[in-house]
């Protein structure tokens, strides 16, 4: 039996978690079928307990983990090579995903106006605030984000959306977030033209009454 699994960066391999450690299942080639394991959590100073949910970084030199023992409960950042550990978060803390290209992970805590936000950080780099939507309904879950690193995926922008769509302030707000990414990823448009798009862009929002 295993849990979270996910292909290693390489293809060759799937990792997942079993009876608090990571293990790595070959997959192709002649090992195919092999087990070893690549982070016994109990072994390492500063975990000392079970890891879970494992996500391997892009690069396939750290391994992010939700540790669960007596030293420490939330997410760390395991250096493969050096099994040097990161503590990122300050107490629980879970469902844990690292950003395309970045060294960075997001994850979910148990804090904010619903209960749950998704921060920001890794190794050399502190935690940050990523979302935390209005409301005391609101509720962030199991983050993960497009390829290119600029949208949440389908999944998380079909809530996000849902949520958006049934407060009419907060519609008006994307809306104009939007026209104001379209008018600063316009292109060959001269320093003039942008000042005047950008001021007619601030005009709207005036005239929307929002404040925020």
């Amino acid at each position: 039996h295993g849990y979270s699994p996910q292909w290693a960066p390489d293809g060759n391999a799937i990792i997942f978690s079993r009876g608090g450690k990571v293990i790595r299942l070959e997959v192709d080639g002649g090992g195919a079928g092999r087990e070893s394991i690549m982070l016994d959590g109990a072994t390492i100073d500063g975990i000392r307990g079970d890891v879970e949910t494992p996500e391997i970084s892009p690069d396939g030199k750290r391994l992010a983990v939700t540790v669960r023992s007596r030293q420490y409960g939330g997410v760390a950042v395991v250096d493969l090579a050096t099994r040097a550990v990161t503590r990122l978060s300050p107490g629980a803390a879970c469902q844990l995903t690292w950003m395309p290209g970045s060294e960075a992970l997001l994850w979910m805590e148990s804090e904010g106006n619903g209960g749950t936000q998704i921060m920001k950080g890794g190794p050399g780099r502190p935690g940050e605030l990523f979302m935390d939507l209005p409301g005391s309904y609101s509720h962030e879950y199991f983050p993960r984000v497009s390829n290119d690193g600029r949208w949440l995926d389908e999944l998380a922008r079909a809530r996000l959306g849902a949520w958006v769509a049934e407060r009419p302030s907060m519609q008006v707000l994307v809306e104009h977030r939007r026209r104001l990414g379209a008018v600063m990823e316009r292109s060959g448009k001269s320093s003039q033209a942008m000042l005047e798009s950008l001021q007619a862009w601030c005009a709207e929002a005036e005239r929307s009454g929002i404040v925020t």
